[in-house]
């Protein structure tokens, strides 16, 4: 090894250990997780978790904060840690149901979808650092396994 080559990176998960999937699982997902929040916030001033959760209302439209945390698997007070966070920034809004004047929809805003579009790139890059061992092939296989797993019904709630 020349001096120019950084010194090699420490496994994340040991050969003794490698031949038991939760484990491997378990360390890639907190190895991911803590990756995401090692990040600089993206232009637009949003994290990784507040990109998805735009995302999501730009696809499910304006809807209640307790169906985002069931849509996204978050814990209920984790999803109104991130809402506050992104209605302080005017990204979102809470806005009376016209239907149920005791609940409340989330909306983004118009700054919220350009934050949306400034960020993209920045979880681009993110996802890249994440995943880059993985062929665009092997990315999707994995997120298709991943996705049966998870929507088996065989296991708890436990992001957030």
């Amino acid at each position: 090894m020349s001096n120019s080559e950084p010194p090699p990176q420490p496994k994340l998960v040991s050969d003794v250990l490698a031949g038991s999937l939760e484990i491997v699982l378990c360390k890639v997902a907190a190895a991911v997780n803590k990756l995401s929040e090692e990040i600089p916030e993206a232009p637009g001033g949003i994290k990784i978790n507040h990109h998805h959760l735009l995302r999501f209302l730009t696809i499910a439209g304006p809807v209640s904060q307790q169906e985002i945390s069931e849509g996204a698997n978050v814990d209920r007070s984790t999803m109104t840690d991130w809402i506050d966070e992104l209605e302080g920034k005017g990204l979102v809004e809470r806005r009376k149901n016209p239907n149920d004047r005791r609940a409340y929809e989330i909306h983004i805003t118009d700054k919220g979808i350009e934050a949306l579009e400034e960020s993209t790139e920045a979880v681009e890059q993110f996802r890249q650092k994440a995943f880059g061992a993985l062929n665009a092939r092997d990315r999707k296989t994995l997120l298709e396994l991943l996705l049966r797993l998870a929507n088996s019904g065989d296991l708890p709630r436990a992001c957030g």
